[in-house]
């Protein structure tokens, strides 16, 4: 059955729709929707937990395993540089710790973050494009 809900806090997906199930990508969505702020059937104000299955983002293991890895002792950050991401926090933290921090990504904090790591053991590597490479 068909259950109907109405969402309006996200832009663009405003209004009513029927669904059977909904899949959101990571546990904290899950739970966000589950909580009675949201706004589902009847007033209800939340999705039905019993309809949510967790979809999360995920890698195939077997295109990824090696049987020897080459690699050194250094902690690494892989997105996009924009405040939420919180990367100045991370940049503080790193300072601390006993390895290298590498970041690669791009954003509109890039040189704020290069600022921030100036002297320190961290390196911004910028944006990179990293195209599928196949496995033999």
């Amino acid at each position: 059955m068909h259950e109907k809900f109405r969402i309006g806090k996200f832009p663009g997906i405003q209004g009513s729709y029927e669904m059977d199930s909904y899949a959101p990508g990571s546990s904290y969505r899950r739970l966000y929707l589950s909580q009675p702020v949201y706004g589902g059937q009847n007033g209800s104000g939340h999705f039905d937990k019993q309809k949510i299955n967790t979809l999360c983002n995920f890698i195939d293991i077997a295109k990824t395993r090696k049987d020897d890895y080459d690699k050194e002792n250094y902690y690494c950050y892989i997105g996009r540089l924009s405040p939420e991401k919180g990367i100045g926090t991370l940049i503080e933290a790193a300072k601390r710790l006993p390895y290298p921090l590498k970041i690669i990504g791009g954003g509109s904090l890039e040189e704020t973050l290069r600022a921030a790591a100036a002297g320190s053991d961290i390196e911004l590597l910028g944006y990179k494009h990293f195209g599928r490479k196949s496995r033999k």
